[in-house]
């Protein structure tokens, strides 16, 4: 991180944590402001959010619920079915607890 670094402004360089003198450095200062506030985002006290929920519910459930963390199978295609599987597997426990209690049928309106 470029803020823990010291930098001699007559000669132009920083030096690292480690002690090391690195020449040329590169700075974005839109990249480090996003990447400061997706930070404070992310440790703020009111706004907790969990990235399982947030951002990927598809791969959060896939996970915890149903336990697949990797696939199975080795190769593309092969791997593509077994992920194709799980997410036609999901689709059908979600179906399933829409039907409600017990398996009866859904209420026609």
């Amino acid at each position: 991180m470029l803020a823990n670094w010291t930098y001699h402004e007559q000669d132009d360089y920083y030096i690292d944590w480690q002690g090391v003198r690195q020449r040329q450095v590169q700075y974005n200062p839109s990249w480090q402001y996003f990447k400061f506030k997706a930070k404070v985002t992310l440790q703020s006290k009111t706004d907790k959010r969990c990235r399982k929920i947030d951002v990927e519910p598809v791969f959060g459930q896939m996970k915890s619920v149903f336990g697949m963390r990797r696939t199975h199978s080795l190769g593309k295609k092969k791997g593509e079915t077994d992920v194709g599987l799980m997410l036609m597997m999901m689709n059908l426990s979600k179906y399933w607890n829409r039907r409600g209690i017990k398996g009866l049928p859904l209420k026609q309106k």
